[in-house]
């Protein structure tokens, strides 16, 4: 019997030894690709002219690729949409931020107050096969919500119209834009529905803009801005702080520069 336990126990051993020498080593994905320093995605809303004589241009001169969050009911996206579907060839995402624009606030048009539940999963619904038929795209589609608002209907029915709204959201998206504290995103803290911008942009020169992002650089987070008007439409920033801004990024390539979808992809893959 001992004769046995002995043997026993050596083949244990052996067995051990055999198995640490053929297990697969610990995989760690780095935190951004090729290890880089942060992440940052340079955002535009509404689908506005000055995007497209503007935003397209300093992007391509260089070599950069961003996000436009499209409302297809707006002009701009009916009357030019071959120059769209240029900038998605070029590289960029094009995305939905609803048909109309609704909005809770008053001086904007249609007030979202106004809407019934079926009405604004349409301007969702709509927007998102618009978008996919004319891109001849199946990859998926990120949103962003209209004024930041996350609700829409009555105030008595804010609090089941938000959930109707992150329920219609998740159908038509795999990701999407909110407003946020002016805080850096952290990959490890991620609600892939209401992932933060840095803030408001308006006015904001290149130093104040870089300014914004150097705390995700420092902590290797991801960095997303929200612009709207550049050179002209509203809520604008001049042409010269968006070059000077895209000039830094172009030079620094430790910083990864992406759309908003690739970003949130990445981290999503990397988990």
């Amino acid at each position: 019997m001992k004769t046995i336990a002995a043997y026993a126990l050596s083949f244990a051993s052996l067995c051990a030894v055999a198995s640490a020498q053929n297990s697969s080593p610990a995989v760690t994905v780095a935190r951004w690709p090729q290890d880089r320093l942060a992440a940052i995605s340079l955002t535009f809303d509404d689908g506005i002219n000055t995007h497209l004589d503007f935003v397209g241009p300093i992007l391509k001169k260089h070599h950069l690729n961003a996000t436009f969050f499209v409302a297809t009911g707006m002009g701009p996206w009916e009357k030019r949409k071959p120059e769209w579907k240029q900038l998605a060839l070029d590289g960029n995402e094009l995305a939905n931020h609803t048909v109309h624009h609704p909005c809770l606030l008053e001086q904007i048009t249609p007030h979202s107050q106004d809407y019934t539940p079926a009405m604004f999963e349409a301007e969702i619904r709509d927007a998102a096969l618009d978008l996919a038929t004319t891109l001849n795209s199946s990859r998926g589609l990120t949103f962003a919500y209209p004024c930041g608002n996350m609700s829409f209907g009555k105030p008595q029915d804010e609090v089941a119209n938000a959930a109707l709204y992150l329920c219609y959201v998740s159908e038509y998206a795999f990701a999407a834009r909110a407003v946020g504290s002016g805080a850096p995103v952290n990959p490890d803290d991620l609600n892939v529905l209401a992932v933060g911008d840095l803030g408001p942009t308006a006015g904001k020169g290149f130093p104040a803009l870089l300014a914004q992002a150097e705390p995700a650089f420092a902590s290797h987070n991801w960095v997303v801005f929200c612009f709207h008007g550049v050179g002209g439409d509203w809520l604008a920033i001049t042409p010269e702080a968006l070059d000077e801004l895209a000039a830094y990024l172009e030079r620094h390539p430790d910083i990864w520069t992406a759309p908003f979808g690739d970003v949130v992809r990445y981290m999503q893959e990397r988990k």
